[in-house]
């Protein structure tokens, strides 16, 4: 089986932040493509389309494991006042590996035709490069897209201006030609399902995304829990009900008691009022750290030095932390939605996104009680081999 792999969030991605969940899905299709016999990969670019053989896959998995990119971009970059962008910079890296490239305006068909063979399944799990353009290139060509989420437009209020109309397109392409939707959860599948209604629609099917293979890490306990948050700094991550939290406990004990908060994630679309209550908050420094984005294995040993992680999102597609935390042996208190209820059984505690107080009365239990085994310890974990052994049979039949 021929795979074509669409990488173009991938290399829009690499050297400008943390990698996010969708990202990491992406990362491991790279992974599973290159398990395979002469796979090939696609991406667009800022000046077109470039395809990749096994080399070049080889490469953009070394830069996207954090290989080193080239300190420039190319001439024409530096003529656009970008020669040092990340995205310039890798796109310069992989043009050496380039079995073909084609302009935006003209040639993708002929060079999909010329060096796919028709029996290849293309594969798109980014969100990204989902345009019309490419499914007539492509097909008649199996074609599979992973749908992460609908929040666009389930909870258009958590996203910026104009993401939910441009969103609703590409689904609507997705529907007219996919030979099936790939997603991420129950929950998720239900979202998508119930916006198509009654039309026809792709068969759906569920993958559980999976974990990054790593052994237990060894506790680093400190003589007070030390509280975990991680996600972009937006308003569906729900970070501000965590900071009333603290200004409550700040209030009520002195400050060298209160237990340590440490913030992880990008600063992403977040209301302006929020961002400088971080900058501004009187504990910053002393017991409120923010990290800003971390690599996977920082990520893992800030997990190894904190207790419980706080996860209050007002709605999500699936959700990495929890699930990342379990593995590292943290406690999880995290919002009670669906998603989360069918993704972490009874291994979390689960509160209300909207009412602060539960949060509150099960941090300070705590921290006063210095006891952390609050949930049960989830026995199967998602894993990556069980998701591309559903993956080889959807692909297949």
């Amino acid at each position: 089986m021929r795979i074509l792999l669409d990488v173009t969030r991938l290399v829009s991605r690499i050297g400008q932040s943390q990698l996010t969940g969708v990202d990491r899905v992406e990362r491991a299709y790279l992974e599973y493509a290159l398990g395979h016999p002469d796979p090939l990969f696609l991406y667009r670019s800022t000046r077109g389309y470039v395809l990749l053989g096994a080399e070049g896959g080889r490469a953009l998995a070394q830069f996207a494991d954090g290989a080193t990119l080239p300190r420039f971009g190319d001439f024409l970059s530096f003529l656009i006042w970008r020669g040092f962008h990340p995205r310039h910079r890798i796109q310069a890296a992989l043009r050496r590996y380039a079995l073909a490239r084609v302009p935006h305006f003209m040639g993708l068909s002929h060079m999909i035709a010329r060096h796919v063979p028709e029996d290849a399944v293309y594969l798109n799990v980014g969100h990204s490069n989902l345009a019309q353009t490419v499914f007539d290139a492509v097909k008649p060509r199996k074609i599979c897209a992973y749908i992460h989420d609908v929040i666009p437009l389930s909870h258009p209020e958590y996203t910026r201006a104009k993401t939910a109309p441009r969103f609703a397109a590409k689904l609507t392409q997705i529907g007219a030609v996919a030979d099936a939707i790939l997603t991420n959860s129950e929950v998720s599948k239900k979202a998508i399902c119930d916006w198509f209604g009654s039309a026809s629609a792709p068969p759906c099917h569920v993958l559980y995304p999976g974990l990054l293979d790593r052994s237990k890490p060894i506790r680093n306990p400190s003589k007070k829990p030390r509280f975990l948050m991680i996600g972009t700094i937006e308003p569906r991550k729900n970070h501000s009900l965590i900071l009333d939290i603290w200004d409550d406990l700040a209030r009520e004990m002195p400050v060298s008691e209160c237990p340590e908060l440490h913030i992880v994630g990008q600063r992403g679309w977040a209301d302006p009022a929020l961002l400088r209550r971080l900058d501004r908050h009187p504990l910053r420094d002393h017991v409120l750290f923010e990290h800003g984005p971390l690599s996977d294995d920082a990520l893992w040993d800030m997990m190894r030095v904190c207790d419980v992680l706080l996860f209050p999102s007002f709605v999500e597609g699936f959700g990495y932390p929890p699930l990342e935390a379990l593995q590292a042996g943290m406690t999880c208190l995290v919002s009670d939605i669906a998603v989360h209820r069918e993704i972490l059984k009874t291994s979390a505690i689960f509160l209300s996104p909207l009412d602060p107080t539960p949060w509150k009365t099960q941090i300070k239990e705590i921290v006063l009680n210095g006891s952390v085994g609050l949930a049960s310890p989830m026995e199967d974990l998602p894993n990556w081999k069980d998701h591309f052994r559903a993956l080889t049979a959807v692909i297949s039949d």
